[in-house]
């Protein structure tokens, strides 16, 4: 037999008790977990707060979900949640031309124990990460041509959901003039050293004809 006493509280004895289970409580199990097998799995129902041998009254562990969740820091499954947060990548899209340095903008969701975080790695190298949860990841300074992005999020039980694309960053399109001869606003003229070097009397006449040009 089993039953709630209020939310916090579960009372189970061993007549007819847990399918499998004896239901008696010794002295010193006080603290110790009251456990349920789950598809072959062990799981915590609840955790022991006194009782003999025909009874046990135990707290139960769904109540303090949310404190459970708090202090698992992903590293438990946390009361049988084994389903996976929701996640999309809703910038770039899939194939899209990108610049060198943006944002992929993400959008996650967990019903269960709540996000634990959320990573970002490209060509398989991690870049970005935000514990819980965020709306952007950022990519810096990537080189030009295909690179493969993917997001992965947790939630606080350790279930993850992955989502991947490719982008294409455009190669940074060269200069064509030539750094080292300023052209003048005037015309045209090119006034810079010259092979073989120069006087600097003719220097001088080649800054005047360059004012003297009609515009």
């Amino acid at each position: 037999m089993i039953g709630n006493l209020g939310a916090e509280y579960l009372l189970y004895g061993s007549s007819g008790g847990l399918e499998g289970g004896s239901g008696q409580t010794a002295s010193g199990d006080s603290g110790g977990p009251t456990l349920v097998s789950e598809e072959g799995e062990e799981r915590i129902l609840a955790v022991t707060s006194l009782g003999d041998l025909d009874w046990t009254f135990a707290a139960r562990a769904d109540f303090y979900r949310d404190w459970i969740a708090s202090h698992a820091e992903g590293n438990l499954g946390v009361l049988g949640d084994r389903t996976a947060p929701a996640l999309s990548i809703e910038y770039p899209l899939p194939g899209a031309a990108v610049p060198a340095s943006f944002q992929v903008r993400v959008v996650t969701q967990d019903d269960g124990v709540g996000m634990g975080w959320v990573a970002l790695r490209v060509d398989g190298r991690e870049v970005a990460r935000c514990e819980q949860t965020c709306t952007s990841l950022a990519v810096n300074a990537l080189a030009a041509g295909a690179h493969e992005l993917n997001v992965v999020a947790t939630d606080r039980a350790g279930n993850a959901t992955e989502a991947a694309l490719s982008v294409q960053v455009e190669a940074a399109k060269a200069d064509d003039a030539d750094p080292s001869l300023p052209e003048s606003a005037e015309g045209g003229c090119r006034l810079g050293p010259r092979p073989g070097g120069g006087a600097p009397l003719v220097l001088l006449l080649l800054a005047l004809l360059c004012r003297r040009r009609p515009a």
